[in-house]
């Protein structure tokens, strides 16, 4: 349902959701908003919430990050569209659009395009090689820091069962090879580490980075066959 709203009004929206999704990124980079988490096996929790919660809040957070990307596009196009920036429904025949692909968020590309002006395709390309970009890549820097911290404390924990066990049942030990694999298996949850991934994050990583790229890409292609064959006159 749509509704009027002045054009002060629209720009603090716009602006608002601008803070939103840079805290909502910032917060993902400082691992106060999780996407992914590492688990320990002996608990059933992920700080104080189950591993189901933590699953159903790293899919709300990947969700809302969307929902926020793809309003602030619109608004924008509602703001660019009152300062005269675009036009409402552009001939598809004007020299003076381009048809890209429809950004539909992070989550996949879309096979459908929409008919934008020239300035608004600059616009969003701009738009998309700067605060998009920068998103992408702050998301994929938490996903590396996660990975690494997993792998490093994996190992950590290894070698400190491997110590244990090896004080527990060294040469001097009189306790059977077979004691050994038993007290090892039954310790083992305790240290043993698994990514929690309920998105698959870095599928949804590796595909954004296509988006942001293959669109700047595309839009770049577009306007350069545009410029290349419009004509204008001057005296």
């Amino acid at each position: 349902m749509s509704t009027t709203v002045t054009l002060r009004k629209l720009n603090a929206d716009r602006k608002l959701i601008d803070k939103e999704i840079s805290r909502l990124v910032n917060d993902i980079g400082r691992g106060e908003k999780q996407l992914i988490g590492i688990h320990r096996l002996d608990n059933q929790y992920m700080g104080i919430r189950t591993i189901e919660q933590f699953k159903t809040d790293c899919s709300a957070n990947w969700q809302k990050l969307n929902d926020l990307l793809i309003r602030r596009t619109y608004l924008n196009e509602k703001n660019m569209l009152a300062y005269g920036g675009l036009i409402e429904s552009p001939d598809e025949n004007s020299t003076f659009v381009v048809k890209v692909p429809k950004f539909v968020g992070l989550d996949k590309n879309s096979n459908d395009t929409e008919t934008l002006t020239i300035a608004q395709a600059i616009a969003r390309k701009k738009w998309f090689e700067t605060v998009l970009s920068e998103v992408v890549n702050t998301i994929r820097r938490h996903y590396i820091k996660v990975e690494n911290d997993f792998n490093n404390t994996s190992n950590r924990l290894k070698n400190e069962l491997d110590a244990m066990l090896n004080s527990q049942f060294g040469p001097e030990s009189t306790h059977t090879s077979k004691q050994r694999i038993e007290f090892k298996e039954s310790i083992k949850s305790n240290y043993t580490l698994e990514i929690i991934d309920p998105i698959r994050l870095k599928d949804k990583v590796d595909n954004a980075l296509s988006i942001v790229e293959t669109y700047a890409n595309t839009i770049d292609s577009i306007i350069s066959r545009a410029t290349e064959t419009t004509e204008v006159e001057i005296d």
